[in-house]
């Protein structure tokens, strides 16, 4: 469901009318749309690591340049799953920031990516920055999966990630909650059917990728 969708579904169930654009002057639409991504946040953080979520990201590598900004890592929801570097290829593994430093003070060595550590937020765009190890002595790339939450809707054609209904009762429960029950809908009865509705996306969406959890000896 787009953004605008999702808004017209709360205000159906708020029996509002329906609006056919955005509106920054409009502050109960305003409102309604800070609560759609209040909700989306609360299931994108429910204790699942969402498939639509899961995200693969090349990374150009220069020679001689150590530190890259993961692109779709500006957010506080955030897991890297695996990093490939492509030539070899071999599978990069994660050490702590001590070890990496230690390598890079006293070895300094380039060649071939094996290693890589998390070292801060790229402070112009809030991403996280890795560190490799040896640094790079050619033009190379990298294949990243991770999974992050999906930056805040705000343009009436954004596409939600996650799946929409639980999003849509949550946010429903919240504008309730603002202002009351809404004719014979208690709050309770709103955050009860969300909850509902999140349980059966989760269980669906587990089901999605349940040969990962398998293990075979």
């Amino acid at each position: 469901m787009t953004y605008l969708q999702i808004i017209n579904a709360v205000l159906d169930r708020l029996r509002e009318t329906r609006v056919t654009a955005l509106d920054s002057n409009n502050a109960y639409l305003l409102m309604i749309g800070d609560f759609v991504n209040d909700a989306k946040r609360l299931v994108e953080a429910a204790g699942h690591e969402w498939t639509h979520l899961r995200t693969e990201e090349t990374i150009a590598l220069a020679s001689g340049t150590d530190t890259y900004a993961i692109v779709g890592s500006g957010d506080s929801l955030f897991k890297m799953y695996n990093i490939w570097e492509t030539t070899l290829p071999c599978e990069l593994r994660r050490v702590s920031g001590g070890q990496m430093k230690e390598w890079k003070v006293i070895a300094g060595t380039t060649g071939t990516p094996q290693y890589y550590a998390y070292k801060g937020i790229d402070a112009a765009t809030g991403r996280y920055n890795i560190q490799l190890h040896p640094t790079p002595d050619a033009v190379l790339s990298l294949d990243v999966t991770y999974w992050a939450a999906q930056n805040p809707l705000t343009d009436a054609e954004d596409i939600l990630k996650v799946p929409s209904l639980p999003v849509v009762l949550l946010a429903t429960a919240m504008a309730v909650k603002e202002r009351g029950e809404v004719g014979n809908i208690q709050i309770q009865d709103v955050y009860d059917r969300a909850d509902k509705a999140l349980g059966d996306a989760i269980s669906f969406d587990f089901g999605l990728t349940d040969e990962e959890k398998d293990w075979t000896p």
